[in-house]
């Protein structure tokens, strides 16, 4: 840990077994490309190899490095939300309901910026539970609720 996330509680993003797979494939697909393009070139130079090899190795970092250091951050004013280089602050005062499917266990942030936004929490149960315990912490107006999501679209119609 830094100092920036000293004394900050983290919790992981769960990302998708199926995103994971998706990213590999495409890295794999781009390293794949690149050695054939490199091997079949008669008239490609060391540059254009080169170049195509670095924009492979980029992606690839960039790919990675998104399913790999994303997480939620509790400071003390704001929910910090980092996907790997992209990152933003939600203030605990602008939280105002947590909402948690019985059936599926989605959990699900509504907060008020300058509109009524609703993110997904991506984290598996125990990061969930432990999700709503540091909010709750942070802003004990937070409401927590669990809905049945079949019976509330299916309501309704």
């Amino acid at each position: 840990m830094n100092k920036a996330t000293e004394g900050k509680k983290r919790i992981k993003i769960k990302n998708r077994k199926h995103i994971n797979i998706l990213v590999i494939s495409v890295f794999l697909v781009l390293f794949i490309l690149a050695i054939v393009d490199l091997a079949s070139s008669k008239k490609s130079t060391l540059t254009d190899s080169a170049v195509s090899a670095s924009i492979t190795v980029f992606l690839g970092v960039v790919m990675l490095f998104l399913c790999f250091y994303s997480f939620y951050t509790f400071s003390k004013k704001a929910l910090r939300i980092s996907y790997g280089f992209l990152s933003f602050k939600i203030p605990y005062d602008d939280m105002r309901l947590l909402r948690r499917d019985k059936d599926s266990r989605d959990l699900y942030l509504v907060y008020v910026n300058k509109d009524v936004r609703c993110i997904r929490i991506l984290t598996n149960d125990a990061g969930a539970d432990e999700f709503i315990t540091e909010i709750r912490k942070k802003n004990t107006q937070v409401i927590y609720e669990l809905f049945d999501k079949e019976k509330e679209f299916n309501d309704e119609e």
